[in-house]
C-alpha cells in the first residue's frame, strides 16, 4: 500500500494518503457491517427458534393431555437449545478468529507502512543531503575554476605587458643604435672632409710658409688665429651634431696630430700650433659629442625609467587586480562554503523534520489502527459476552421449563424432568434475572405461562390421559443457516396403563403448578 504512494517534496502525497485512509475506513465499515449481519443472523435464528417453539407450544385444552410426552418435549427443547448454543459458540468463535486475524493484519500493515514511511523518509533525507553536498562541491569547484581563470588571465596580461615592454625597449635600443650609427657616419664624413681640407690647407700653408715664411710670420699668426677662431666656430656648430664619436674623434685627432707632426717638421712651430689648435678643436668636439651622447643617454635612460615605471605600475596594477580577483575568488569560495554549510544544515533540518513527521504520521496511523482494532475487538468481546449471556439465559430458560414441567406433572414426568424438579427454583430465578433484557425473545418464550392460567387438575391423573403429542425435530443447513422443519408425527403415550394417584398427590401437583405459574408471571412482569 505504501509503495504505491507517489513521493512529493516533503513526504507522501496527501490525496494518496487520504485515499488509503478512506480505504481502511471502508474496510473497517465493512467489518462492522459483517458483524451487524452476524448479529441479525443470530437474531433471525432466535426468532425462528421462537416461532418453531410457538408452533409446538401446547394449547390450553391440550395441557391435560401432556402426559408422558413431556420428557420428549423437554429433550427436543434441550437438543434445540444445545444446537443453538453450539451454533452461537461456533459463530462467536469464527467471528472472534476473523476479527483477530483482521486486527493482526491491520496491525502488521500499519507496522509495515510505518517502517516503509520511515525508510523512505530516511532515504529521501539522505538523497537531499547528498544533493546539497554535491551542489556545494559544484559551487566550490566553479568558484575555484573561476578564480583560476581570473588568475591565469591576469598573469597572461602581465606577461603580455612584459613582452610588450621588452619589445618596446628592443625597438628603442635598435632605434638609438641606428641613430648613433648614422650620427657616427656623419661625423666620420665631416671629419674626413675636414681632414682633407686641413691637409689641403696645410699643403698650401706649407708652400706659403716655404715661400713667405719670413715675411708673413705675423700674417700666419693672424691667419692661424683666424683659422683657430673659425675652427672654434665650426667646432661650436658641430657640438650639437656629433655625440657618439668620441673614440673615433680621439683616433682621428691622433692621426691628425701624427700627420701634422710628420708634415710640419719643417714648420715645427706652426705645425705645433696647428696641432694644438686641431687638438683643442677635436677635444672640444669630442667633449660636445660626449655631452650629446650623455644627454641622449640620459634621455634614453629617462625613457627607459619611464617605461620601467610604467611597467612597474602596470605590474602593480595587474598584481592589484590579481589580488582583487583572488580576494573575490576567496569571497566567492567563502560564500560557497557558507551556502554549502547552510544548505547542509537546511538539508539536515529538513531530513530531521521529514523523519519526525514520518515517525509521527506512522505512529499516529499505527495508534489509530490499533485503537480501531482494539475497539473492534472490544465490540466483538462484548458481542461474545452477549452471546454468552444469551447462552446462560437459554440454559436458565431450559432449566425453568424443566422445573415447570416437573412441578406441573409431578411423578408422571420423565427422569430428566424429575432431576430438574430436584434442582433449586431460586437458582433458576437468579439465572433469569442475570440474563439481559434483550433475551426475552429466546427459546424459553416458546412455552408461555398464560397457557397454565386457570387450569385445574382433573380427577383422573394426567398420566392416564391419552392424547397425541406432536414432536418436531429441527435440522440446520450448514450452508444456508436456515431451519428445516420435518413433518410432525403423532406420538402415542406409552404410559396409558399407569396407576391413578390419590387426591393428596393431585392437590400437591396443582399447588406446585400454581406456584410455578405465579413465579413465571412475576418474572415476566419484571
Amino acid at each position: 500500500m505504501a509503495e504505491d504512494f507517489p513521493i512529493a517534496l516533503r513526504g507522501y502525497e496527501k490525496d494518496s494518503v487520504d485515499r488509503a485512509v478512506a480505504q481502511l475506513r471502508d474496510n473497517t465499515e465493512r467489518m462492522r457491517e459483517q458483524i451487524k449481519a452476524y448479529d441479525q443472523h443470530i437474531l433471525q435464528l432466535e426468532a425462528q427458534l421462537q416461532e418453531e417453539k410457538a408452533k409446538k407450544a401446547p394449547q390450553k385444552n391440550s395441557f391435560a393431555s401432556l402426559g408422558a410426552s413431556a420428557q420428549q418435549l423437554l429433550a427436543s427443547a434441550e437438543q434445540t437449545s444445545r444446537e443453538l448454543l453450539d451454533r452461537a459458540k461456533q459463530d462467536a468463535a469464527r467471528i472472534r478468529s476473523t476479527a483477530q486475524q483482521k486486527a493482526d493484519t491491520v496491525m502488521n500493515n500499519a507496522s509495515l507502512d510505518a517502517g516503509q514511511v520511515h525508510d523512505e523518509a530516511q532515504s529521501e533525507a539522505q538523497s537531499m543531503l547528498a544533493q546539497a553536498k554535491q551542489e556545494a562541491e559544484s559551487l566550490v569547484s566553479a568558484a575555484k575554476q573561476h578564480a583560476q581563470q581570473l588568475t591565469d588571465a591576469a598573469q597572461k596580461k602581465v606577461d603580455d605587458q612584459h613582452n610588450t615592454l621588452h619589445l618596446e625597449l628592443d625597438n628603442l635600443r635598435q632605434t638609438q643604435e641606428k641613430q648613433l650609427a648614422a650620427q657616427k657616419a656623419e661625423h666620420e664624413r665631416v671629419l674626413a672632409e675636414e681632414r682633407t681640407e686641413a691637409t689641403r690647407e696645410l699643403a698650401e700653408r706649407r708652400k706659403q710658409a716655404d715661400e713667405e715664411i719670413a715675411k708673413k710670420t705675423n700674417e700666419n699668426d693672424t691667419r692661424i688665429q683666424q683659422v683657430i677662431d673659425q675652427a672654434n666656430a665650426k667646432l661650436a656648430d658641430m657640438r650639437e651634431q656629433v655625440s657618439k664619436m668620441y673614440s673615433d674623434a680621439t683616433r682621428q685627432s691622433k692621426e691628425i696630430k701624427d700627420h701634422a707632426t710628420a708634415q710640419a717638421r719643417s714648420i715645427t712651430d706652426d705645425a705645433q700650433v696647428e696641432a694644438d689648435r686641431i687638438k683643442a678643436q677635436v677635444s672640444a668636439e669630442v667633449e660636445q659629442i660626449r655631452k650629446d651622447i650623455a644627454s641622449q643617454q640620459d634621455e634614453a635612460s629617462a625613457k627607459v625609467q619611464q617605461l620601467l615605471a610604467d611597467a612597474r605600475s602596470s605590474q602593480e596594477e595587474a598584481q592589484r587586480k590579481s589580488q582583487e580577483i583572488l580576494d573575490q575568488a576567496s569571497t566567492i569560495r567563502q560564500d560557497a562554503d557558507d551556502y554549502a554549510a547552510r544548505t547542509r544544515q537546511q538539508a539536515d533540518a529538513q531530513a530531521k523534520s521529514i523523519i519526525e513527521e514520518a515517525n509521527s504520521k506512522a505512529q499516529a496511523q499505527v495508534e489509530e489502527r490499533r485503537k480501531a482494532a482494539q475497539a473492534e475487538i472490544e465490540g466483538l468481546n462484548e458481542h461474545i459476552a452477549a452471546l454468552q449471556a444469551r447462552e446462560a439465559s437459554i440454559t436458565a430458560r431450559v432449566d425453568e421449563i424443566r422445573a415447570i414441567f416437573a412441578n406441573a406433572f409431578g411423578t408422571g414426568a420423565s427422569p430428566m424432568a424429575s432431576a430438574a424438579h430436584a434442582g433449586d427454583a431460586t437458582s433458576a430465578n437468579s439465572a433469569e434475572h442475570s440474563a439481559q433484557p434483550a433475551m426475552s425473545g429466546s427459546v424459553g418464550d416458546a412455552v408461555q405461562p398464560q397457557h397454565f392460567e386457570h387450569v385445574s387438575m382433573p380427577d383422573v391423573p394426567v398420566a392416564n390421559a391419552v392424547a397425541p403429542v406432536y414432536a418436531s425435530s429441527v435440522d440446520y443447513d450448514d450452508e444456508s443457516d436456515t431451519v428445516l422443519n420435518d413433518e410432525s408425527e403423532p406420538v402415542q403415550d406409552d404410559n396409558q396403563s399407569a396407576e391413578p394417584s390419590d387426591e393428596q398427590s393431585d392437590e400437591q401437583t396443582s399447588a406446585q403448578s400454581d406456584n410455578a405459574v405465579n413465579e413465571e408471571q412475576g418474572e415476566q412482569a419484571q
